[in-house]
């Protein structure tokens, strides 16, 4: 049937979930991965979650490109797989919660359902999944924690202020509870001065998968400290990489790591207003956040203090001298601006993020106002106990 004149040709999508919902859409043939995703959520019910998109065996993920350059044709299955993390565009007051915590919380990380928070005095915190402390101790350390992680069923603890890097093993197991020291210390690297964590890397999973004191042996732990990236063994400490920078990149003054699917090194580089994403074997930039052009307006970050990926991939960036927690796509694609009103930037505040992959929910801390907040898709998930 030919097409009414100035009226673009069409073609239909049919759009499966996981869940057994289905739905034909119809979209012209310009649309794009991003007018894919608006159709679903005018006619599926996505709720507040986000979620990715399958073509055979293809992720669509650029927002901007064109679906038939993505091979999806008139008549093509999508597969809707929902995420356990936020549509951070609509963010409802429902889907925050705030408590307040020691003084100046700094690092924290998430061991199953239990927060840890790491403060500036060296004080180790941890929290249920309902926000209760049930633990609190004071950790073996020089200077003042910073960022942590865990790392092969162990706590590593940066600190600034020449205190370098501590392992420290659990005593009494995992998860914790009341009663007793769970930690002693096992390793103290200071080679470094002043430190923040990467989290760890499986060096090689099949020899690790083996045996589990194997684990520990192929294991990395990457370190920023005054402006180098460092990357340690972490069942030695020994030394097996430091560098300024690479072919394209030279990093300021990087602060917050993460890693990313044992895939990316993400460095907020605090000093340079960016975050950089690196391939984990060769080190290669393979973009900046904000992308090159755009550092304009909203999309501009500010002393980016740290960065986290979400369940569905999307990465946070703690954006310092804005205010704000700034969203991004692996792309670059700018997502939304939120907890704006909820931080203060003092000139000296050092805030961090972590995420629950397993549940979704983001866990901040508001440094100089002594407060951990949660963010969540699902309300219930955030029931504060009193």
């Amino acid at each position: 049937m030919a097409n009414p004149e100035g009226e673009k040709p069409s073609f239909k999508l049919h759009v499966q979930s996981m869940s057994g919902e289905e739905v034909t859409l119809e979209l012209h043939q310009d649309a794009t991965v991003n007018d894919l995703r608006e159709a679903i959520r005018s006619k599926m019910d996505a709720g507040g979650s986000g979620f990715r998109l399958i073509s055979g065996s293809r992720c669509l993920e650029a927002p901007s490109e064109k679906l038939t350059s993505l091979e999806v044709e008139d008549g093509s299955t999508i597969i809707m797989m929902k995420e356990r993390s936020c549509d951070y565009t609509c963010l409802g007051e429902a889907q925050k919660a705030v408590v307040k915590c020691g003084q100046y919380p700094n690092g924290l990380v998430y061991h199953g359902d239990r927060l840890l928070v790491a403060t500036y005095f060296g004080i180790l915190e941890v929290y249920s999944s309902e926000l209760k402390l049930i633990h609190k101790e004071k950790l073996d350390v020089q200077g003042h924690p910073s960022q942590i992680c865990m790392a092969g069923g162990s706590l590593v603890v940066a600190s600034r202020d020449r205190g370098g890097v501590v392992i420290f093993e659990p005593v009494d197991g995992f998860p914790f509870g009341r009663g007793s020291r769970f930690y002693v210390t096992r390793r103290v690297w200071r080679s470094v001065e002043t430190a923040r964590l990467g989290g760890d890397r499986r060096l090689d999973r099949a020899r690790a998968d083996r045996e589990a004191d194997r684990v520990r042996c192929w294991l990395e732990v990457f370190v920023s400290e005054y402006g180098y990236l460092s990357t340690f063994r972490l069942s030695d400490g020994e030394l097996l990489d430091r560098r300024k920078g690479g072919v394209h990149w030279q990093v300021s003054n990087p602060y917050g790591l993460c890693i990313i699917e044992e895939k990316l090194l993400a460095v907020a580089d605090r000093g340079a207003d960016r975050v950089l994403l690196l391939s984990l074997d060769e080190m290669e930039l393979l973009r900046e956040l904000p992308m090159e052009g755009s550092a304009s307006g909203v999309t501009k970050l500010g002393m980016p203090n740290d960065v986290v990926a979400d369940a569905a991939g999307n990465l946070l960036v703690m954006d310092t001298r804005n205010e704000r927690v700034a969203v991004f796509r692996q792309d670059g694609t700018f997502i939304a601006s939120i907890m704006e009103g909820f931080f203060k930037d003092k000139g000296n505040t050092f805030s961090y993020l972590a995420c629950n992959v397993e549940t979704g929910v983001v866990a901040l801390s508001n440094n100089d106002m002594h407060e951990l907040a949660l963010l969540s898709t699902d309300p219930a998930r955030l029931v504060v106990a009193e």
